[in-house]
């Protein structure tokens, strides 16, 4: 029972900790294709003495993009908010966690929330703008 009561609130904060942050966040656009296009809040960017910088990130999907289909939009969600950590010394990535939402730019409920990862990887594709402009202003702190 005390599992079951557990892994309600467990959601239920995660719902109300990503509604609250694309809620407060000033998104800023980081770059896009014809599949996606990546946004920042740079009031989120907090970076550590390691030298590992930490951002909000949120992906807004075109759903009329041929890619949408294969991609499973449907069942996921429209955009997806990530909380995203750089190594930028080694070009690393680590998911953070997060969640896919219903609606664009982070709006809608949680349709399919994601934990955090405990390994670093290369930084994706993706996150190579991202990566690019987190990482050129790291010296700026």
């Amino acid at each position: 029972m005390k599992t079951a009561m557990w892994k309600i609130s467990a959601s239920a904060l995660m719902s109300a900790l990503a509604s609250s942050a694309s809620a407060r966040a000033e998104w800023v656009q980081v770059s896009s294709d014809d599949f996606s296009t990546i946004y920042m809040d740079a009031g989120s960017r907090s970076a550590s003495a390691d030298g590992i910088v930490t951002i909000d990130a949120l992906t807004d999907y075109d759903a009329a993009s041929p890619k949408a289909a294969a991609f499973g939009l449907a069942e996921k969600g429209l955009s997806e908010i990530e909380k995203v950590s750089f190594d930028c010394a080694n070009r690393k990535y680590r998911s953070g966690g997060g969640g896919w939402r219903q609606g664009q730019m982070g709006e809608g409920k949680i349709t399919k929330p994601y934990p955090p990862k405990d390994g670093w990887s290369a930084v994706p594709p993706y996150y190579e703008g991202l990566f690019a402009k987190v990482c050129a202003s790291k010296s700026s702190e």
